[in-house]
């Protein structure tokens, strides 16, 4: 009778070691699980800071690249470089570039010179005024 109680005994011992095991290897489970889960989380957060920043740069970038074009395009209007349909662009996307209203002014000011020196074909022929026989 001693045996079967040995016996028994050992038998619930080495249960309450698997299930003691089993429930130790569970939160093992469980504390990798959400060291993954962490990790994740962690790398998602750098990437979505990564992108900001990135985000960041190319609007200064973008910035950087419209005052370039600014300042070119009012170097050139400076020096009568520009011809009539680039100002007319530029009097158009005047506010997506960036210009107040005292430079848009100007462009229009430029754009009207162009006009006073543009010179149009004949109305009589059809020729341009270097080869129109009418005026001669």
């Amino acid at each position: 009778m001693l045996e079967h109680y040995e016996k028994s005994g050992l038998e619930e011992r080495s249960r309450a070691e698997g299930i003691y095991r089993s429930k130790q290897n569970r939160l093992k489970w469980l504390a990798q699980k959400q060291a993954k889960e962490d990790l994740a989380c962690r790398h998602q957060a750098l990437e979505a800071r990564g992108k900001a920043i990135q985000a960041k740069a190319d609007n200064f970038e973008s910035l950087a690249k419209r005052e370039e074009m600014k300042a070119s395009l009012l170097r050139r209007m400076e020096k009568g470089k520009l011809g009539r349909e680039k100002l007319i662009w530029v009097i158009n996307n005047s506010t997506q570039l960036g210009f107040n209203e005292t430079e848009k002014a100007d462009f229009e000011a430029a754009l009207n010179l162009e006009n006073q020196k543009a010179v149009y074909k004949c109305s009589n022929c059809g020729n341009w005024p270097h080869s129109c026989r009418c005026v001669r």
